[in-house]
This record gives C-alpha cells, sequence and structure tokens, in this order.
C-alpha cells in the first residue's frame, strides 16, 4: 500500500496564503494596539509575528515616558519605592510580584561595601547582587562620538547594556530590576539613577523597573530590613535583549544638536533635531551656585578626564557659565538632607511646590544638565518618575557643551569661529566667563568634516540601529575609551 508523508508544518511556512494570513492578523493586531491607548513590549503579538515579519518599533515621547508617582511612596510598586514596599517583595515575592518573571535587586556601591546583603532566594525567585561601579567606563557611563566629538560620560551602548543583562540573567520584559544604594552617598545615589535613567532609555517598562528612596545602609541601621552577610553568587539565567523589547524611549536624550537649535529657537540647518513644543523648553541647571554663576575667570569646571595641560593633572573647560535662561535647581534641593547623609527624594508634594516656584510648569518638557550628566539625573528622575513631568536629559552637559568653544589665537581648540557647533556665543550662554589662566586648558581638535557636519546624532543613530537589529550606517558606536570622572562632580 503507497504511503504518503505530509510535512504540514512545512507546508504552512511555504505556502504563501499562511505569510498573507499572517500579515493579515499582524495588521488585525496593530489595529487593537492604536486603539487601546499605549502599550508596552507587546507581550500580545505571538512571536512567529515578530520574528518573521518587519519588526513594528514603538517609538515612545517624552511625553509617554513620563509616569506620575502616588502621593504615598509606599504605595508605589515601580519608580521610587521604599523599605517597606521592598522588603515585602523581597520576603514573598511570589505572592506579591507585579510582573511576570523574577525579582532582581542591585546593591549599588562606588567605595567599601556594607556587607550587608537583602537575602537571595532563589525559591521565591528573588536575586540579590552587590554592584561594584568602577571608576572610568561602566554600566552607568561611556565615552562615546557624537559625531562631531567623544564626549566622556554618555549612556551605554546596546552591546554593553545587553552584556550587563546576560551577565546576570535579566529577562528586559518580564522581571522587576530594583536599583538601591549599598551606602548613602551621592556618588550611589547618582549611579542607581544613571542606571535607571539607562535602562528606560534602552527600552525598559516604567513597571519593570524601581529606584529604593533611601540605602540599604540607612534601612538596616532604622531596622527596617532583613539583611545577611551572606553574598550571593546565584543566577537564573532567563536573558532577553533588549532587542526583544521592539521599544524605542532614545527621546529621552537631548543631543548637542537638539540643544544649540532650542537656543537659537529653531533657527539652525541641523538636521535630525527633535521637534520643540509650541509650550517650549525650559534646561535646567542642577549644579552648585558657583558653576551656575561663575564668581572669576580662573575656572569652575574641570576639564574632561584623561585631557592634559601644562598645569598637569589640574584642567580646567575653557569657558564657564550657563545655558542661555537656564533655571538653577540645585541637584541636592530635592532630596531631604544630603548633608546628614540622607539621601531620600523630598514628598512629591514638596517636589511640585520646588519645581513650580522655580517656574518649570506650563512648558512642553525640561532638559536638566550638570557637569557630565550624573547630578542631572535627580531632577530627570524627580520629574519623569515622581511629578509625571516630560524631560529630557542632556547627557553630554556642560563638559560637552563648553568644549566646543573656539579660540581664534588656538590655544585651546582649532575649532573655526564660524562653525555652527561654536558655543561661546553670548546668544547660547548666559554669565559667559573665559578661562584666563590658558595654561589650565587642555587643546581640542576637531577633524574639519566635524566642524561643519549637519547632525550631532551619531549615538542617537546606532543606538536606534541596535534596536532594530540591523547595521548603524553611521558606523561604531566610539567605544569605551577614557575615564568618566567622579559623579559627585558630575
Amino acid at each position: 500500500m503507497l504511503q504518503v508523508s505530509f510535512n504540514y508544518k512545512k507546508f504552512l511556512y511555504n505556502n504563501k496564503w499562511f505569510y498573507l494570513f499572517k500579515i493579515i492578523l499582524f495588521c488585525f493586531t496593530s489595529s487593537i494596539l492604536l486603539s487601546c491607548g499605549k502599550p508596552k513590549n507587546y507581550d500580545f503579538v505571538p512571536i512567529a509575528f515578530k520574528l518573521s515579519l518587519p519588526t513594528f518599533i514603538k517609538i515612545n515621547t517624552p511625553e509617554e515616558i513620563s509616569f506620575s508617582s502616588k502621593e504615598n511612596y509606599d504605595e508605589n510598586e515601580f519608580g521610587l519605592i521604599t523599605a517597606t514596599k521592598l522588603s515585602n517583595f523581597a520576603q514573598n515575592w511570589s505572592t506579591n510580584k507585579t510582573v511576570q518573571g523574577k525579582l532582581v535587586i542591585f546593591q549599588i556601591q562606588s567605595g567599601n561595601a556594607l556587607n550587608r546583603f537583602i537575602p537571595t532566594s532563589p525559591a521565591k525567585d528573588v536575586y540579590v547582587y552587590l554592584l561594584p561601579i568602577p571608576s572610568g567606563d561602566s554600566i552607568v557611563q561611556q565615552t562615546r562620538n557624537n559625531g562631531i566629538s567623544s564626549t566622556e560620560s554618555v549612556v551605554v551602548d546596546g552591546s554593553t547594556i545587553d552584556t550587563f543583562l546576560s551577565l546576570y540573567g535579566i529577562n528586559s520584559s518580564r522581571d522587576l530590576v530594583v536599583l538601591s544604594m549599598d551606602t548613602s552617598s551621592s556618588t550611589n545615589l547618582q549611579y542607581c539613577l544613571r542606571l535607571y535613567y539607562t535602562l528606560r532609555y534602552w527600552g525598559f517598562d516604567k513597571k519593570n523597573i524601581a529606584v529604593l528612596n533611601g540605602s540599604i545602609e540607612q534601612f538596616v541601621n532604622s531596622g527596617e530590613l532583613f539583611t545577611t552577610t551572606t553574598r550571593n553568587t546565584q543566577i537564573k539565567q532567563e536573558f532577553s535583549s533588549i532587542k526583544n523589547l521592539f521599544v524605542d524611549n532614545t527621546s529621552l536624550q537631548a543631543t548637542l544638536g537638539d540643544v544649540i537649535h532650542i537656543l537659537f529657537n529653531g533657527n539652525t540647518r541641523f538636521e535630525k533635531v527633535y521637534p520643540i513644543p509650541a509650550a517650549g523648553v525650559r534646561f535646567l541647571d542642577a549644579r552648585s551656585t558657583n558653576e551656575f554663576t561663575p564668581p572669576n575667570t580662573n575656572g569652575q569646571t574641570n576639564a574632561p578626564t584623561g585631557k592634559t595641560c601644562q598645569a598637569g593633572s589640574n584642567c580646567k573647560a575653557p569657558i564657564d557659565g550657563r545655558l542661555k535662561g537656564a533655571i538653577h535647581l540645585e541637584w541636592s534641593n530635592l532630596l531631604e538632607n544630603p548633608n546628614s547623609g540622607d539621601f531620600r527624594f523630598k514628598s512629591k508634594a514638596t517636589l511640585k511646590t520646588i519645581f513650580q516656584n522655580a517656574g518649570l510648569g506650563g512648558i512642553g518638557y525640561i532638559i536638566p544638565y550638570s557637569r557630565i550628566g550624573f547630578r542631572a539625573t535627580v531632577p530627570l528622575f524627580a520629574s519623569i518618575a515622581i511629578l509625571g513631568f516630560p524631560a529630557r536629559l542632556y547627557d553630554g552637559s556642560w563638559i560637552e557643551f563648553s568644549s566646543l568653544a573656539s579660540d581664534q589665537n588656538g590655544i585651546y581648540s582649532n575649532l573655526l569661529t564660524s562653525s555652527p557647533w561654536r558655543t561661546d556665543r553670548a546668544t547660547l550662554v548666559d554669565s559667559l566667563t573665559y578661562t584666563t589662566a590658558t595654561g589650565v586648558i587642555p587643546t581640542f581638535s576637531y577633524p574639519t568634516t566635524s566642524q561643519f557636519s549637519t547632525n550631532s546624532n551619531k549615538i542617537i543613530d546606532d543606538d536606534k540601529s541596535y534596536i532594530r537589529g540591523v547595521s548603524s550606517s553611521s558606523g561604531s558606536t566610539g567605544g569605551a575609551t577614557g575615564g568618566g570622572g567622579n559623579a559627585c562632580g558630575g
């Protein structure tokens, strides 16, 4: 008897009608997406469609990235959470879990560790890791080139973030990642918030990431957290790449081109700049008073790490001052009592009053900046994860902006005065102050092609390409080459 073998699976995947059916169903699914608000991560889309059809990337605006915290931080399940909530999560995650995956807690430390750890419990799907942050390039900063110049402390590239997630077995769409200071310090707080910014930038949904309001040390001393001296070495390998999120949150970063374009009221010929909202934009300077309003010409801002000058290691930026029209809101003013080691955020009501009194209401979004973008993450987080007010971080901050000052005498830069990227202009800077001791200024050199480039979006372009799994037309990301400086002066 003749037997006929029929490969049903092969027939489906080779049949053009089956592909047509998939396309129709995918279009139907997309229509649901457009009519249902703002779902994230696209968990409802079958994996077959994600793999075999052109990838649909959700491009989020600053408004879509920001969200409002509960008035009582104890009620938050993501964003800013309290020791009470973290304790409830850690002790019984299977009952209290807010996402499908595991609970991953990082105790972030820049110096000597506390050596007291929230207990890891694989049986409860709870994993706790001490995360030492070294100086220089790390998971919170990387030296990258934006097409004009290299900046020492910028959000890390896609391969670096995926390597980090893989190392700890993190599923970017299912797990809850909690970032906490191990010991109380401004550096550890800024590292936590830089990593929060990094994960959100790379597409993490708000429900998959949280920051502890305070430090493990603080809550051990007050008896609010149970800890052990045993450090965890176990990893549950459930890594999922950020590419699988199908989300583009790169609008969270404001480029050099965006900043200059805004300061010129949209009157530039730059390409790829982010649209300026009708309600306008305000710059928020999170630095100290002396940095905001320079008291002298001796140089208030340390030059980028790794730069040399005649003075040796004590090099200074060529200019000081502030972005035109910037509002001064020093980062520490948003915290309870940093001078006494209490780095918790103030209440939501108090933060709202501070922002309103500073004139930060009634606009499209704010752009915080500092020296290297570390201190600026404090108002950024307060804005996008507590107040629900849209914000974009000028990641290059003053260290990038000041390095693009021109000098007709060729002392500190070969940047031509006719370059559209020249920043020492009264139309761009308030309290513009030149560092007169030229021996402390390092020499900056820019290729002619960069000096007259039409955009500064190389980093954004590279990152968008990584999300989409395609080769970037702008080349490499610039790599991790150079130090990142001290977050305390960030």
